[in-house]
């Protein structure tokens, strides 16, 4: 949380997170998930979140791209995305 913050004070026009969710309580990364929507929303911060755990990450995305072995295997919008098979 303390490197989310501190990259949020450079004012970046992008941010790149990594596995946001390793080693936090889920009641965290739900509140850091809406955090980071809201920021891509008001400040105009374009965001690519990788995050294992796909689930948790659909309702705040734009757009989902899904690798499978080194290559792209699905893309579109959130909205139409089922979540992990």
């Amino acid at each position: 949380m303390v490197a989310l913050a501190s990259a949020l004070l450079r004012a970046p026009r992008l941010l790149l997170i990594d596995e946001m969710s390793l080693g936090l309580a889920t009641q965290v990364v739900a509140r850091l998930l809406a955090i980071v929507r809201e920021l891509a929303d008001r400040e105009s911060i374009a965001v690519l979140l990788v995050e294992q755990h796909a689930s948790l990450v659909l309702d705040i995305a734009d757009h989902v791209l899904v690798p499978r072995r080194g290559r792209i295997a699905l893309s579109g919008p959130a909205e139409e995305s089922e979540g992990p098979a």
